[in-house]
């Protein structure tokens, strides 16, 4: 069954990621023996180019990237948005009944692992890799939309913030909990196993805060469009955690009560209605475009 892996190559397409990260434009190759930097200009003149200076003097505020405006607004949450992400808890795990979700993930790894494995493995480790799903659903980039980029990369810092608590102490007396394979090895996760708690899962919590955000960054005509999209997006990359092994079923649910409690708490933090107003007005450009 496992030989459908080869396919996992395509994975390579996500390189789409690469271009939501922190990066301050594209790079491109240059000559060994004729650098650019050498170059003269194919007038008369015949400049040096290293002599042709822009006139920039201040920084722009387009020369921010996404990722790391999306930093610069984490460090602004004011202490009482702060204090309202620190009280989130999520259920105790141990009331769920363990041995029916572990039967669970096997038939999961039986009967769906070799056709979700290029999702598998696109989607793991940085959480960039499964952002790229919400940039491609919504056909934006950080250059079209670059304040909408800002939130997507702001609820994954946010998610992995209170995920992390969580993860080591989901609720007064309730301890970590072991990874699935780490209950039943032969599950065999395809992909390296996280070294931390299992429960709730990053990926669903951070995830759903991505498109319950993105939802309402979007214009109210568009948003109860979009929003089961985004939202089923969301579930299918929790999803294929579970499909991996890396996760149980519960992991996932408690990983979206945390995203909703996470929205609530920024629903009620000033200055976030702006942060949604800003993103919104790139959705309303004079060609009438989504």
């Amino acid at each position: 069954m496992s030989g459908n892996s080869g396919n996992s190559g395509n994975a390579g397409n996500t390189g789409t990621a690469g271009l939501l990260g922190p990066g301050g434009g594209i790079a491109s190759p240059d000559r060994v023996e004729l650098p650019f930097i050498a170059e003269r200009t194919p007038d008369r003149d015949r400049r040096d180019v290293r002599g042709l200076l822009i006139p920039r003097d201040r920084w722009r505020d387009q020369h921010w990237s996404p990722e790391w405006r999306a930093w610069i607004a984490l460090s602004k949450i004011p202490p009482a948005t702060l204090a309202a992400l620190q009280a989130i808890t999520v259920a105790d795990w141990r009331a769920r009944d363990e041995a029916a979700e572990l039967a669970d993930l096997a038939i999961l790894a039986e009967d769906e692992r070799a056709d979700a494995l290029d999702e598998i493995v696109a989607q793991d480790r940085q959480y960039a890799n499964f952002m790229a799903e919400f940039v491609i659903l919504l056909g934006i980039s950080p250059g079209s939309h670059p304040r909408m980029v800002t939130l997507l990369h702001l609820a994954a810092l946010l998610g992995v913030l209170v995920v992390m608590r969580l993860k080591e102490r989901p609720a007064e007396g309730v301890p970590p909990r072991p990874r699935p394979s780490h209950r039943m090895p032969a599950l065999k996760p395809p992909v390296e196993v996280p070294g931390h708690a299992s429960y709730p899962s990053g990926h669903a919590t951070q995830a759903t805060l991505m498109a319950l955000i993105a939802a309402e960054a979007l214009p109210a005509a568009e948003r109860e469009a979009w929003r089961p999209l985004l939202l089923t997006l969301a579930y299918r990359i929790a999803r294929n955690r579970e499909i991996a092994g890396l996760h149980y079923a519960s992991d996932s649910e408690a990983g979206r009560e945390a995203a909703g409690r996470i929205f609530g708490a920024l629903r009620e933090m000033p200055g976030f209605e702006a942060m949604l107003e800003e993103a919104r007005r790139e959705w309303s450009r004079s060609d009438g475009t989504l």
